[in-house]
């Protein structure tokens, strides 16, 4: 009887080009619910040819439009397939290196992180910062601004601060953060990620400083147009002083 193998298949950003997605493989499911996990290198679909010629995957391509969307589904083992994914006594592999399995203390570590993630969530409600936008003037300014924050609540360990990041990016930005993670991987230093995010959104030009500088009343309320003119400033340069900013 052939054998099958469950598939978890994510649309991510592509290591190569950010501009473009690509399926990867997030799991593999044996039937026996054993589940196993590839390298991270190994896990886009353009290093699997034989399995992007079955005919579930090009459902499954033809079902992913969005970044982030999964798609779990059974593929039947081709020949080919079964060399590439098994051994001869069935062990699951790929191309000659056998796979790390997901054991249930893994699965229970996993229930522990969403616990956790669920308070930093309680935690991150409270922080005195806005979402990123590729809008904003000062990149700079605004990573010091959310380090001081999670400082003020005692989050100093760069991996935690790697994931809470992910939760103050606007949706104009966050594409960036899958394709940051496949780059680097949460366990890359903080330092890293931060150097990253600057070179990705650091201002080189003056236009948004000029915007902020000639950004003039046209209507509504003055009070409103002073506070935003405030606030533009104030993300172009929180050291401005006050009698520059009057």
């Amino acid at each position: 009887m052939p054998r099958r193998l469950q598939f978890t298949f994510q649309y991510l950003a592509s290591p190569k080009d950010k501009k473009t997605s690509l399926p990867a493989i997030t799991s593999i499911v044996t039937e026996d619910n054993k589940q196993y996990v590839l390298p991270q290198e190994m896990r886009f679909v353009t290093e699997h040819p034989e399995l992007m010629k079955t005919d579930v995957f090009k459902r499954v391509k033809n079902s992913l439009t969005q970044r982030g969307q999964n798609r779990t589904v059974w593929i039947t083992l081709t020949k080919e397939m079964a060399q590439t994914y098994m051994d001869e006594e069935g062990n699951i592999m790929f191309n000659d290196l056998y796979l790390e399995q997901i054991i249930k203390t893994d699965l229970l570590e996993s229930t522990e992180k969403n616990n956790s993630q669920l308070n930093l969530k309680q935690i991150t409600d409270k922080f005195m910062i806005e979402k990123f936008t590729s809008k904003h003037s000062n990149a700079n300014q605004w990573l010091d601004t959310f380090e001081k924050e999670c400082k003020r609540f005692d989050i100093n360990e760069g991996r935690t601060m790697i994931e809470i990041l992910r939760l103050f990016l606007d949706k104009s930005c966050l594409d960036w953060y899958p394709a940051t993670l496949i780059i680097l991987t949460v366990e890359a230093e903080w330092s890293q990620w931060k150097e990253r995010f600057l070179e990705s959104f650091a201002d080189k030009g003056w236009c948004t400083g000029m915007y902020a500088v000639y950004y003039r009343y046209k209507e509504g309320s003055l009070t409103e147009y002073a506070m935003r003119k405030e606030k533009l400033l104030l993300n172009m340069d929180n050291a401005i002083s006050s009698k520059t900013l009057v």
